[in-house]
């Protein structure tokens, strides 16, 4: 009787690589960003759900309430316990990191190349397998993008508001400012130089993401000015922040030189 040898060793081969294949386990990752938000038990159910459709092991949940921003930062903790979970599963198993959105893992640009770095494999609900380097860059910036817009439609939004709450004929109640430039690069520099007075005098500065410190700024009453003619303020911003960083470092360095204090340049 003849034996097709090409099918047999095909077959044999097939077979090998099956017994070679490792189980895939999971660790699933939740997030919100403030405590208001409730949706951590829906993430965890769609995760738990998609990993068992298919035939994935959930190993470990985490779940935290955290900035978009930075999540290898001292706000994420518990991401980073994610991490080490991760790495430290047993090596026979194929070991991943699953997200209900990517926006869980970040919202940040510049961070993908930091989770790729890691050398851990990250997977979104919906998608067919872990994300390769190139669609976790490009997830990433989308989100980055997105939020981006969503900040400036409710900036305007809200100089929208701002403009048809302003009394007719009159400027709004805010107490004028009598050193104050008229000129736009001149209102940029007090709104720098008042933020780095600030800051300045903050111990906790090179511990803080841009957007703590944006919070630290707001909670101070340290606000842009953005108009003297009608004394509109606005927020600073994580992206303003970036934009000027470069300059308020600068500054804080001048201050707190004239104070006697050392300035640590691993701020943010």
């Amino acid at each position: 009787m003849l034996t097709d040898t090409y099918t047999t060793r095909r077959h044999r081969r097939r077979r090998a690589e099956n017994t070679h294949v490792k189980a895939i386990h999971v660790v699933v990752y939740t997030r919100v960003s403030t405590a208001a938000q409730n949706t951590l038990s829906r993430q965890l159910k769609r995760c738990e759900a998609y990993a068992k459709e298919r035939g994935w092991t959930v190993v470990d949940r985490f779940d935290e309430i955290g900035s978009a921003f930075g999540p290898f930062e001292k706000n994420r903790p518990v991401f980073r316990k994610a991490l080490a979970r991760a790495v430290h599963e047993a090596t026979q198993f194929d070991t991943v990191i699953l997200v209900d959105d990517i926006t869980r893992l970040s919202r940040h640009g510049p961070d993908a190349d930091r989770l790729i770095a890691t050398g851990i494999p990250f997977c979104v609900r919906g998608c067919s397998g872990p994300l390769g380097k190139g669609r976790l860059r490009d997830g990433i910036r989308a989100a980055s993008k997105t939020s981006r817009n969503k900040s400036d439609a409710q900036r305007d939004a809200n100089q929208t508001r701002d403009k048809d709450a302003k009394p007719r004929g009159g400027n709004l109640s805010n107490p004028i400012r009598v050193n104050g430039h008229e000129t736009s690069s001149g209102r940029v520099r007090d709104n720098i130089l008042r933020a780095a007075e600030c800051l300045a005098r903050q111990p906790d500065l090179p511990n803080m993401t841009l957007e703590q410190v944006a919070l630290h700024l707001t909670n101070h009453g340290v606000r842009r000015v953005m108009s003297l003619k009608t004394l509109r303020e606005e927020d600073w911003t994580v992206r303003e922040l970036n934009r000027h960083w470069d300059t308020i470092l600068a500054e804080i360095v001048r201050i707190q030189a004239q104070l006697g204090w050392p300035f640590e340049q691993g701020a943010v």
